[in-house]
């Protein structure tokens, strides 16, 4: 497969494609009965990716000794990615985090003298030539598998790494390393901080979005709770202003903790309202590529958690640890759906809130953005209010918006027979075939739509 980017998107054999992925920790739901399932309904969801961890410990329960058959076949899983026509985000660390004892290192490694592991001591860089020799060896043995599929679109060195002084020596070899043994697919890092960390090195910078993690409290309650994500165009596009904006982790769920609230608190939390504002807040901002962490709840077993998590990993997730879809895996579902009919791929910005509306309310959030492959625009319009708001806009198109809801809304969109002037509708997607063209709403109290001839 021929992989290009510009600042826009991927162009995947010379076709723009806005990537949307799910994350599967494949250790957490092992065997090929359960991946076959679970990446079928993602599949179904409308997902055309799948973000795997390669866990290193998983599968090296000595130095030199790698165990990929089994419920560890690691090929089986990559195949039933390639049978179901889905793209791989391959990251194989070396660390990944993933709340796995030791962050997916070894024991073995963890147990020798002289290794410093990710070259950092106390957040300080020192260089340890013993760690880089093991790192080198689990290089030389998982990606050798993972360059067999060409189905791999991106790859990750490391995960959520930083330094005190952030020097750039060890994911520059990383990276090096990666080319040496073939990686050809764009290579990034992923950024805890929004702080354009290593976005020199690698090919595509990456960040995560988590806008709430504290399962005590309602992001509700918090008008605050997406800033960053509101903002990220602005902070994160001169990070890497030739490649698309990605978030490599962005919050489907969040996982409980040894006396947490448990995972029917978190899934009160994490419905369909949050996953809706999170993913199309991201749309808002341009951003291409997305990453929906958890898609697949699992379960943690033998030696596998940290100590932070329990059992359970359900982490919330569209597709529950049982293999359930839930409230948020349907509502990921029409944004992708909506994807799918609509290519967003391409947009820039035009404007935001003070420039749309003819009054400004407390706590909404509009962006208009240029939809460059439709030839229209689209009104992201967000109500962060307890009550229904009813909002006019300059041109007085009357939008009501129930609390906590988020549309995508379309002005000027040319369709085979009319054009959409503007629609407070949302639209579900479009199916065309030669001459002929569906375009599905939802339906919904208090909405218009206005159409006019060419």
């Amino acid at each position: 497969m021929k992989i290009d980017f510009d600042k826009y998107s991927l162009i995947l054999n010379y076709k723009r494609t806005l990537i949307k992925s799910a994350a599967l920790h494949y250790f957490r739901t092992p065997g090929e009965d359960l991946w076959l399932d679970r990446l079928s309904k993602i599949k179904a969801a409308g997902y055309n990716t799948v973000d795997l961890y390669f866990s290193w410990g998983y599968h090296s329960h000595k130095q030199g000794v790698y165990d990929f058959t089994d419920i560890k076949d690691i090929r089986k899983l990559l195949d039933i990615t390639t049978d179901l026509g889905l793209f791989i985000i391959a990251r194989p660390g070396p660390f990944i985090n993933a709340e796995t004892s030791g962050g997916g290192f070894p024991f073995w490694l963890l147990g020798k003298e002289n290794v410093i592991p990710r070259n950092r001591r106390n957040g300080d860089f020192v260089y340890s030539e013993e760690y880089m020799k093991a790192v080198k060896e689990w290089y030389s043995r998982i990606i050798p598998i993972i360059n067999e599929y060409d189905n791999v679109i991106a790859f990750q060195i490391e995960n959520e790494y930083s330094t005190n002084e952030a020097e750039p020596d060890y994911i520059q070899e990383l990276h090096d390393l990666a080319r040496e043994f073939g990686v050809k697919a764009p290579i990034f890092h992923n950024d805890a901080f929004c702080a354009c960390l290593y976005s020199d090195i690698v090919n595509i910078y990456a960040t995560d979005i988590y806008p709430y993690i504290n399962l005590e409290h309602d992001w509700k309650d918090n008008i605050f709770s997406f800033d960053m994500l509101d903002n990220l165009e602005e902070n994160i596009r001169p990070c890497k202003e030739n490649a698309p904006l990605f978030i490599a982790e962005m919050q489907s769920g969040w996982f409980d903790k040894w006396g947490g609230v448990g995972y029917d608190r978190a899934r009160s939390l994490f419905g369909k309202e949050h996953i809706n504002i999170v993913t199309k807040t991201a749309l808002s901002q341009g951003v291409t590529m997305f990453n929906h962490f958890l898609g697949i709840g699992g379960t943690s077993w033998g030696n596998l958690a940290c100590d932070e998590v329990y059992t359970s990993y359900d982490f919330a997730a569209p597709i529950s640890e049982e293999g359930i879809p839930k409230g948020n895996y349907y509502k990921a579902k029409e944004i992708n759906y909506f994807l799918d009919g609509f290519d967003l791929s391409s947009t820039d910005f035009i404007t935001s809130d003070p420039d749309i509306l003819s009054q400004r309310p407390d706590n909404i959030y509009t962006i208009l953005r240029q939809d460059n492959i439709n030839n229209c625009k689209w009104l992201f319009i967000r109500n962060f209010n307890t009550e229904v708001s009813n909002i006019e806009t300059q041109k007085g198109y009357k939008i009501s918006l129930k609390p906590f809801d988020m549309r995508i809304l379309p002005i000027d969109l040319s369709l085979f027979g009319c054009r959409i002037d503007f629609s407070s509708f949302q639209i579900f997607t479009r199916i065309t075939r030669e001459n002929h063209e569906v375009l599905f709403l939802i339906a919904d109290t208090d909405s218009e739509l206005i159409i006019s001839d060419f």
